[in-house]
């Protein structure tokens, strides 16, 4: 039987382990398929900054639930699946200026429910589908609707 002392101090060594941030860096990579990325499952800061992505799928970030900031600004970025980003619940800042996409869709923000600052800024967007920010109120401030979205 192990002694409670050592459970303690074995959960308090994987919270520790959860709270250190861990990068995924590959900035300027010439990257144009994200799904040929393998990202380590505890990245907390993920960068894809500057490379030359066209699509961003579904499900692509299935069990990496420690992601809090999501660099995806200056790619290709056409479109963007509904539910793309379902997976990272625990995403706070996600990043997509200078990117071509028109539509955002009413899923394509789904499931993050702890969202505070969206920068859509310099992109192409023509529509924006009812329903598209409704359950971001709670986390997405005012002042970063209005700041962030379209400067």
């Amino acid at each position: 039987m192990v002694p409670i002392t050592q459970w303690i101090v074995i959960g308090l060594l994987q919270l520790c382990t959860m709270c250190k941030a861990t990068t995924h860096n590959r900035e300027s990579q010439g990257i144009n398929d994200i799904t040929t990325e393998v990202i380590p499952y505890d990245t907390t800061e993920c960068t894809f900054q500057d490379n030359d992505i066209s699509y961003i799928p579904a499900n692509y970030f299935l069990n990496l639930s420690y992601i809090t900031l999501l660099n995806l600004d200056w790619n290709n970025i056409a479109g963007i699946a509904d539910d793309a980003f379902r997976n990272i619940p625990s995403l706070v800042e996600l990043k997509l200026k200078r990117n071509p996409f028109q539509t955002i869709t009413s899923r394509m923000f789904s499931g993050l429910i702890n969202l505070e600052k969206l920068f859509i800024p310099n992109n192409q967007i023509q529509t924006i589908e009812a329903g598209s920010f409704v359950g971001k109120s709670n986390t997405l401030s005012k002042q970063s609707l209005c700041k962030y979205y379209f400067l």
